[in-house]
């Protein structure tokens, strides 16, 4: 088991399968960055199922983002050829409020992407798969991170994921908001920018 999971006396079913998860409401305050260093996303082929009890009893924040994780995987595991709102309802049981809202926010770090269907349905598609095994990059300023990977996307297309993070005392690391840029716009992406900043440079000057 992680060893923040077993310092806060916490066992996860897609940490360590159980019949019945014993979590000590008492002991759990988690952040958002605590999430992160738990690595509790291996795969998107990792299942796991807490029911309402045991989500209650879990720290508002560390509740969101498992929520919001079983929204992004119903995404990426069934919605090849898009899943419309209510057959995410389905395969998460949240109701359409929670659905909607945690769409958008991974909508805005462009882990799913919408399209408009005969021009009333809209369907939901996953947005690239991280390849966390070529590791990440991290660039910091002030208070500030860009945290760089590769995702792969549809038909096997390649992609810099930019994630944008803030961080704060009280809640850690949070993303804030991302890009995704095709591996070979990477040069005419770096021109653009210095294009950008050489015209800057010079109506200040």
């Amino acid at each position: 088991m992680n060893k923040l999971a077993k310092d806060l006396n916490i066992t996860y079913a897609y940490l360590s399968p159980c019949d019945e998860l014993m979590i000590d409401k008492n002991k759990v305050s988690l952040k958002l960055s605590d999430i992160e260093k738990m690595n509790i996303s291996p795969s998107d082929d990792t299942e796991y199922e807490l029911d309402k009890n045991q989500m209650k009893q879990l720290d508002p924040e560390t509740r969101e983002v498992l929520v919001r994780d079983k929204v992004r995987r119903s995404v990426r595991k069934m919605g090849e050829d898009g899943l419309s709102i209510a057959e995410i309802i389905k395969l998460t049981g949240f109701d359409r409020k929670t659905v909607v809202g945690h769409l958008r926010v991974l909508e805005g770090l462009r882990e799913v992407y919408s399209q408009k269907k005969n021009g009333k349905l809209t369907l939901y598609y996953p947005n690239g798969k991280p390849l966390h095994n070529l590791g990440k990059k991290r660039i910091e300023y002030d208070n500030s991170i860009l945290e760089i990977s590769i995702a792969q996307g549809q038909k096997k297309k390649l992609f810099f994921y930019i994630l944008e993070k803030k961080y704060t005392i009280i809640d850690g690391e949070v993303s804030e908001g991302a890009i995704l840029l095709p591996l070979e716009s990477l040069d005419e992406f770096v021109e653009a920018l210095r294009t950008f900043r050489e015209e800057f440079q010079e109506v200040t000057l």
